[in-house]
Formats: C-alpha cells, structure tokens, sequence
C-alpha cells in the first residue's frame, strides 16, 4: 500500500482564485520569542487551497457542507489522466474511459497541477466543458476533482459547471496537486472540517494505492 498527498501546502503565498481573499498565517506566540507556547491565526475562504464545495455554495436550498454524507469523501476513485494543453476537458477526452463499476468518483489531472509552483494565480487553467458535467451525471459519479481552483473558466461571470454539477447533487473537490499521480484506480480520503451550515471547505486530500 502507498500513500500520496495531494492536497496543496497552506500559507501566505498558496495561489487564491481571483478576487478571493488572499490566505493569512500569522505566529501570534512563539516560544523562540519567549511565549510558552507555538500559536497562530489562520485567515481564509472557504475556498482556499485544497477545497470542497457543497451544493449551497450555489443554490440556497442544496446541502450544506456539514449535511453532506461523509461517506462520499472516501472510496474508490479513477484519476483520468488529460495532458494535451486545451483549455477544457471535453468529452473527447473520455471516449475510450470506462468507469469500473464500483467507481463514484472521478479526478482529472491536467497540466494544471504545474501550475502551483507559479508565484501567483493563473487565469488560463484547464476547466471542464458542460458535455464532461453532463458524461459525469450520466455515470453516476457521486465526487469530481481537478487539480486547479475551478472546474469552471477563470473567464465566466455565470459558473455553469458548478452549477450543473451542484444542482445534480455531485460534489466538487478542487485545488489537488495530482503532479505525482499516474492515470488508475486509488482509493480516495478527503474529509472537509464540519463547519455549521458550510458551503465549503479545506480538506486533506490523500490517495491510497493498494
């Protein structure tokens, strides 16, 4: 059995999707400065880093992150692979996948995952098409992942693939670093914290290979 970690390290300089508010760790006591103890403040969106987003992060009557089963945050799961550079995953992409059947969760790793050792945000990630929310519906995926901060465009003002996907009850999990992970089948852990009436949350995403 192998263990990868493929969630994104938080701290100051952790890229934020745009307009969001930027992440703050700040040491408010340190024993080096004569404190008893190591203590610190963390300042972030839900949103930030490695992230959920629940169904109400879109639509005022969809679950809430707390009300989600906790079961959909651990199973098996298929990291389709797509290098190819476009700007989004179609359904071009997947014509030759088929989904085991015992997988409900699907993560895609795209050239995105190179794009956390940039200094900043990048705008021109690989986001997912309406025809892939829609292939995803159809195979009863309960779980999508990508290995940047949307499955939407940086570019739309209206956020349809949150929304398609939402609305179907799939949950969204973004921010992944997926650059040490080869195309197959792992088993997924990414609990988020159980904030009251989220509509998203950090989690600790990590990958099992049996």
């Amino acid at each position: 059995m192998k263990l990868f970690d493929i969630s994104v390290p938080i701290s100051n300089t952790t890229h934020v999707y745009k307009d969001d508010i930027p992440i703050q760790v700040q040491k408010n006591v340190s024993i080096i400065d004569s404190g008893s103890i190591n203590a610190s403040t963390l300042s972030m969106s839900s949103h930030s880093g490695t992230h959920i987003d629940a169904p109400f992060h879109f639509f005022n009557n969809g679950k809430k992150i707390d009300e989600i089963d906790t079961e959909i945050f651990i199973g098996y799961t298929y990291v389709i692979e797509i290098l190819d550079h476009e700007s989004q995953i179609t359904t071009k992409h997947l014509k030759n996948i088929v989904i085991p059947s015992n997988i409900s969760k699907i993560l895609f790793k795209t050239n995105n995952s190179k794009l956390w050792s940039k200094n900043k945000f990048q705008a021109n990630f690989t986001s997912i098409s309406i025809n892939v929310a829609e292939w995803l519906i159809s195979k009863n995926i309960q779980l999508v992942g990508i290995d940047y901060l949307s499955v939407d465009s940086s570019h739309t003002t209206t956020f349809p693939i949150h929304k398609k996907l939402l609305k179907n009850n799939i949950i969204i999990l973004e921010g992944l670093d997926l650059s040490e992970i080869s195309e197959g089948i792992y088993t997924l852990i990414c609990f988020p914290l159980k904030i009251t009436s989220g509509d998203g949350s950090p989690a600790r995403a990590m990958l099992i290979k049996d």
